[in-house]
């Protein structure tokens, strides 16, 4: 088993990094991967150029949102996998920063939803707290 982040930015791959060794989790056990993801087949690209095409059993997006790689989410994940989604919520459905309350729910519909709230953070914002189970 081993965990992979994805982020455009290095110094966020850094910390990430640098989270991993305080907590012990060996460098054999672990994929740092460096990309931009603008459009739909992005993250799919991403990850086979790394040789780690899937499936996932767990995917966890935090604070992003690219409507087009909705679908790819969910043919990354393994049957029985978990997609966490958080990112933030606005009551405007066309924002391109932020999801509509519900949009995740519809979005991800083929899957099993296990929770679909929206919390605030400490500055306020909304937050989605979304998770969703893709059947055996």
């Amino acid at each position: 088993d081993f965990v992979c982040a994805l982020d455009r930015d290095g110094r966020a791959l850094s910390r990430w990094t640098r989270l991993l060794d305080r907590h012990q989790v060996p460098p054999e056990s672990r994929v740092a991967v460096e990309a931009t993801i603008r459009a739909e087949g992005d993250l799919t690209t991403a990850l086979a150029n790394a040789s780690l095409p899937g499936p996932w059993h767990l995917i966890h997006v935090a604070r992003f949102l690219k409507r087009e790689i909705f679908a790819e989410l969910v043919a990354l994940l393994a049957p029985g996998g978990i997609l966490l989604f958080h990112t933030f919520v606005e009551d405007t459905p066309s924002s391109t920063h932020a999801v509509a309350p519900g949009e995740l729910r519809r979005a991800f519909s083929s899957l099993e939803i296990l929770r679909d709230d929206v919390g605030a953070i400490d500055d306020g914002r909304a937050l989605s707290f979304f998770a969703a189970r893709k059947p055996a």
